[in-house]
């Protein structure tokens, strides 16, 4: 055993002071909401109707979902985390049920290689463009998606962006409008979104883009069924800044 000489250090231990309690708690205020799911039924034209060969990508706006308008009356800024739509997939001819299939393919990469605008306002196709079958299977994120045989519906779930003007090259042989993506994740303030009972607004409301989709048929031979489908569309808002 080790010999120690000398003195041992004493050991000090640390007083505990008790703080007094206060009794009100300072807390700072927040202004971001929680999570808001909103839902609404719309029609979804995926083929154009003047050219069948054409696909278009799902779009939708929020000023006219139930419920939205309300919340601008506390709140000043909104986003949208995320968006799920759920495709009804009945149809007329029982056949068909069991037969179809459907590609989702994303529109971003679409819409980001889009040419700018040589006039301002243009039609949609000028913002994301409609496409061919051709080019959506040769996009390089696609999945396939089969109905399901008790729902009979098939549901996607995607990051909505919209477009927004930007900056380009100053000299340029003609006159254009230049666009970039703007994610919907990131705060917009609500007169993005259009307020409807505004008086004498000749604005038709930010619009939102989703994925393309194509309708497959093992047997298409005799078959004929619609451009449009019924789809459910949920949306995960959140808002901020108090008025």
């Amino acid at each position: 055993m080790v010999r120690r000489y000398g003195k041992y250090r004493k050991r000090r231990f640390k007083k505990v002071r008790r703080r007094p309690m206060r009794r009100y708690r300072r807390s700072r205020g927040k202004t971001t909401s929680r999570v808001v799911v909103l839902t609404t039924d719309r029609n979804w034209f995926f083929i154009n109707n003047t050219n069948e060969n054409l696909h278009e990508a799902y779009r939708f706006t929020v000023h006219d979902m139930p419920g939205f308008i309300d919340y601008q009356t506390v709140y000043s800024h909104f986003r949208i985390l995320k968006a799920k739509i759920v495709i009804s997939t009945q149809y007329a001819d029982s056949k068909v049920q069991g037969q179809t299939s459907y590609l989702i393919v994303g529109s971003r990469p679409f819409a980001a290689t889009n040419m700018p605008l040589t006039r301002y306002p243009a039609y949609d196709s000028y913002w994301v463009p409609y496409v061919t079958e051709d080019e959506l299977r040769q996009a390089r994120w696609q999945r396939m998606h089969y109905p399901s045989t008790t729902t009979q519906a098939i549901s996607a779930t995607f990051y909505p962006y919209t477009l927004v003007g930007t900056l380009g090259p100053a000299y340029l042989e003609k006159d254009v409008f230049f666009q970039r993506i703007w994610e919907a994740k990131k705060w917009m303030p609500f007169c993005w979104a259009w307020n409807p009972k505004t008086p004498n607004s000749d604005s038709t409301g930010l619009s939102f883009f989703g994925p393309y989709m194509v309708r497959n048929i093992a047997n298409a031979t005799g078959v004929t069924l619609p451009n449009a489908v019924t789809a459910q569309l949920k949306v995960r808002l959140q808002f901020k800044g108090q008025k």
